[in-house]
């Protein structure tokens, strides 16, 4: 039929060796592009445990950061510049591909990633396939709705889901952001974190069906709005409030 679509069906995943296994080969195929479904069909009520496809992480790093004063982006947290504490965090987390949105001081960052060795190449410490992008985002001005856009228009047909993070919460843990993956994996088409039962908008997880909405997003928000509207739809990940501090001034850095 027009709309079907083709993947590959691991089964019998019954036993925890069975569904290590199928992880493996599920993580390869993503790699490489093709999402895969891991089930154990036979006697059971839910006979898809888990769905893998190729995630994307998006760095939002394009304000002109008015509030602090001088690039954000730039600043330094434990001796470490703020852009590439999140560039460094999201390739931890397992993430198949991976965009920078610039804007305000697109060629400093720029020229900072690849000091650092972040080029737009493989993944510098892994053999797996990886990209790693930076996207200029020239409506910057307009508010981050626009680097979102920006980081979607970029995006192939293969990606399944994405997670868009702030380049200011330079705490955020690798486990945050897979656990979120986690949550899609399991069935969530919206992951976000949750403190003391509250979901905060960022870093946040949308699956590919919920892009149009982002699209539709105008101003200087992300996805919060969409996050508050399909509540009953997202995966909320407990999270220590620590871990979500956002650097607006400098007097936030001491």
């Amino acid at each position: 039929p027009e709309h079907a679509r083709f993947a590959p069906l691991l089964n019998k995943t019954d036993t925890l060796p069975r569904l290590a296994h199928a992880r493996l080969i599920a993580g390869q195929l993503a790699r490489l592009g093709q999402s895969a479904l891991i089930g154990a069909v036979g006697g059971t009520d839910a006979p898809i445990r888990e769905r893998w496809g190729r995630c994307v992480a998006v760095v939002l790093a394009a304000g002109g950061s008015e509030r602090f004063g001088k690039p954000k982006q730039l600043a330094l947290v434990d001796g470490e510049a703020m852009v590439l504490r999140a560039v460094r965090t999201a390739l931890q987390s397992g993430v198949h591909q991976e965009l920078v949105v610039t804007g305000a001081y697109d060629k400093s960052v720029a020229e900072l990633l690849a000091t650092h060795g972040y080029h737009e190449s493989a993944r510098p410490d892994h053999n797996a396939p990886f990209v790693l992008q930076i996207v200029h985002n020239q409506r910057w001005q307009e508010g981050q709705a626009t680097s979102v856009h920006a980081a979607l228009g970029t995006l192939s047909s293969k990606i399944e889901a994405a997670i868009f993070l702030p380049v200011d919460q330079p705490h955020l843990p690798v486990s945050l952001l897979r656990r979120l993956q986690r949550a899609w994996r399991n069935g969530s088409d919206l992951a976000a974190p949750a403190v003391n039962g509250q979901i905060r908008g960022a870093p946040a997880l949308f699956a590919r069906q919920f892009w149009p909405d982002l699209l539709a997003v105008r101003g200087d928000i992300g996805g919060r709005d969409i996050l508050r509207q399909n509540r009953d739809r997202v995966a909320a990940v407990p999270v220590d409030a620590s871990t979500l501090i956002d650097i607006n001034r400098v007097s936030d850095l001491r």
